[in-house]
């Protein structure tokens, strides 16, 4: 049997998204085919988890990502490692990487914060 799968993330929380992974999981080993169309970081962060964990092999994985151009859209596939990893030039621009430059972001901003902390504490104590 075949399943197909919008979205199925949307209006879940990224826990739910994770466990919506195993479930696709547990249904292909089980010999169902999905298609799944999904946006979800978390979903597709999971599903590579359970790669690495041998829940399910690469083989049985197909991951795709559709460009449009102004002229048509081209279907590219996102080869995924034994051990869950993708080659960083066959990931699509700005999908992970977003989510890491805020993650960088907030983590500089905060140092910042802590380091001015520390400083007008050190210079009200005539230490600096």
């Amino acid at each position: 049997s075949i399943t197909i799968a919008e979205q199925p993330e949307i209006h879940l929380n990224p826990r739910l998204q994770c466990i919506l992974a195993d479930l696709f999981v547990q249904m292909a080993t089980s010999g169902h085919r999905i298609v799944v169309e999904t946006h979800s970081e978390h979903l597709i962060v999971s599903l590579r988890k359970l790669i690495a964990e041998q829940k399910i092999s690469p083989d049985q994985v197909g991951l795709y990502f559709v460009e449009r151009t102004a002229t048509a859209s081209t279907i590219r596939e996102i080869p995924i490692s034994k051990n869950g990893n993708i080659e960083r030039e066959a990931w699509p621009k700005g999908f992970f990487d977003e989510a890491l430059r805020e993650a960088l972001a907030l983590a500089t901003a905060q140092a910042k914060q802590n380091k001015d902390k520390k400083v007008a504490r050190e210079v009200s104590n005539g230490t600096h």
